[in-house]
């Protein structure tokens, strides 16, 4: 079955915002990072497992991680990374720990269970402000926003 030319361009859309996605999570915990210590690059490097010549490599230019790698880079900051997905229809959240409908947040600890209603247009963000981009064919993007 062919793709059409749109389809193909949507999904290297898609690929590429998550990709820079991923990225700008890691750059917000590095400045964060080196605002409160002597953190460096080589530090990730060194955490990672890596050569310094790869870690720039990938935090320069277009990004195109591997899961694996992008788990090197969230251990070698010291962060947990969390994966959930949208239905874009319903809004409902799929995690690795269950479903929450639109308008409620699962619990952010792997200890605790159920749902908790979130204030209303905050049940992805945990309560944060959050960001709407709309893209072409009528998605919407919702993040947190930054400040």
């Amino acid at each position: 079955m062919m793709v059409s030319d749109h389809k193909k361009r949507l999904q290297t859309y898609d690929r590429a915002l998550f990709s820079e996605s991923v990225m700008s999570l890691f750059w917000g915990v590095i400045r964060e990072r080196k605002k409160s210590s002597k953190f460096t690059m080589q530090s990730v490097a060194d955490g990672a497992g890596m050569d310094k010549g790869k870690v720039s490599r990938d935090f320069s230019g277009t990004p195109n991680l591997t899961f694996n790698t992008a788990v090197d880079y969230a251990n070698a900051l010291g962060v947990d990374l969390e994966v959930r997905a949208r239905d874009r229809q319903t809004g409902t959240i799929y995690t690795s720990r269950g479903t929450a409908p639109a308008g409620y947040a699962l619990a952010s600890s792997t200890t605790t269970s159920g749902l908790q209603p979130a204030p209303s247009g905050q049940a992805e963000s945990g309560g944060r402000e959050l960001e709407e981009t709309i893209f072409p064919e009528g998605r919407m993007q919702t993040r947190a926003a930054v400040g």
